[in-house]
């Protein structure tokens, strides 16, 4: 199994970053942020937003940049992703109490074309959020005549936009890049303020605009016991860091856990381009830290590793050692450096969680689990979604991210106030 030592990522963002900022100094310019705006993304609606608040608390140049949607390779399922997108936008303006609201439907191309010739006319980054305002009202309402003057050469643009943002080593709308660093959406946006810290404008603090990212585990009245479904792979970093917070919130709410496994996403025909895979392992480290949680290893893929744990997990799956082999197993994966192809380190993950070897060897024959793993990938799709780690509550909406944790906390503590309010009934 190959795998990339995380010191090896924080050594080579400590290099890009000591040489980012001294070829800065030499050139004695600003500290610059770049902003990439991809014009029909609810993600790019909300992150436009922060562009006031960065310029008025942080004494950096900040620079706005329009570019198209990201290729099919590192975005698959685009329907999928815009339908999702919308969805999780409202929500997410919602949970930062934002209003208005981004639009709810997909807007016109015609209208994307117009925006963002609008948006190709300035790189001032308060005009810049004013006009993504308008932009957001014409989207909403549909009606073109809310969009701000246009005029900008849209296509040129875009392609400097494009150009940048391949060169800098990103593929997403909604960034910020700052000296090396990558940042997506207000979801990382407490990460880049934290860089900016130094260049903070003296005598103004800066009011953080930073998201709600984590449970409280507040559980007030239980009378009942909502169902869990935790869709996740063996192979994701980001199911290792949300399985914590999901531990609490089964006990904090009496859930029903029930792990709905599928195979990473390079064994169902879906390529991670090298791009996305290196933001995936800076970004996960990152996260690792923010949680307080032991991360050494970011792992690639491996057909086999993944394979056997699942056809473990498939026999122990709706018992309490579930739990305790998807533990060990991604902690072996991503703190211990286990190879879960080998004898030895799956036996280790088997044995820390109660399986004996007799009982792992009688898995690894039953092949089965792949049944299992195609049926939730199958439902998953159902749902709208094709990505881990995703939730759902009951029979609610499903929900996509370790990010969105404290959405799935709103989800059970709605569950049990409905059976609450079913018995004073």
């Amino acid at each position: 199994m190959k795998s990339l030592h995380l010191s090896q990522i924080s050594n080579r963002l400590d290099l890009t970053r000591t040489f980012a900022r001294w070829k800065r100094r030499v050139r004695g310019a600003k500290p610059t942020v770049h902003y990439y705006h991809q014009t029909d993304d609810p993600y790019s609606d909300l992150a436009s937003r922060a562009l006031p608040h960065l310029k008025a608390n942080f004494d950096v140049e900040l620079i706005p940049h329009i570019v198209p949607p990201p290729e099919p390779a590192a975005a698959p399922e685009a329907k999928k992703l815009s339908e999702w997108s919308l969805q999780d936008g409202v929500g997410l303006a919602i949970g930062l109490g934002f209003h208005p609201l981004p639009w709810e439907k997909a807007p016109a191309p015609a209208l994307v074309q117009r925006a963002e010739s609008a948006l190709a006319t300035t790189n001032d980054p308060v005009v810049f959020a004013e006009k993504c305002a308008d932009i957001g009202l014409a989207f909403r309402t549909g009606d073109n005549g809310d969009l701000p003057p246009g005029g900008g050469d849209r296509k040129s643009a875009l392609r400097a936009g494009e150009k940048l943002r391949r060169k800098q080593g990103h593929y997403l709308g909604a960034t910020f890049y700052f000296e090396g660093e990558w940042f997506w959406g207000l979801d990382r946006l407490d990460h880049l303020e934290a860089r900016l810290a130094p260049f903070a404008k003296a005598g103004r603090p800066p009011e953080l605009f930073t998201l709600r990212r984590d449970v409280t585990n507040e559980p007030g009245v239980l009378n009942r016991t909502p169902r869990l479904d935790f869709f996740l792979s063996l192979q994701c970093p980001y199911c290792y860091l949300a399985l914590p917070r999901v531990m609490e919130l089964v006990e904090t709410y009496n859930a029903r856990l029930f792990f709905r496994f599928v195979l990473p996403m390079s064994m169902r025909g879906l390529f991670v381009p090298p791009v996305k895979h290196s933001y995936l392992s800076l970004d996960s480290k990152r996260e690792a830290e923010r949680l307080g949680l032991p991360y050494t290893f970011y792992k690639t893929q491996n057909e086999r590793s993944a394979e056997r744990g699942l056809a473990i997990l498939h026999q122990v799956n709706g018992t309490p050692r579930a739990a305790e082999f998807v533990q060990s197993y991604l902690r072996g994966v991503f703190v211990d450096g286990l190879n879960g192809a080998s004898e030895k380190g799956l036996t280790e993950m088997c044995e820390r969680s109660g399986i004996s070897v007799d009982e792992m060897r009688f898995g690894l024959e039953d092949e089965t689990w792949r049944a299992e793993a195609d049926q939730n990938r199958q439902d998953l799709l159902e749902l709208g979604l094709w990505g881990v780690p995703s939730f759902r509550v009951d029979d609610g909406p499903a929900i996509w991210g370790q990010d969105r944790l404290w959405l799935v906390e709103e989800d059970l503590r709605a569950a049990a106030a409905l059976e609450e309010l079913r018995d004073a009934g």
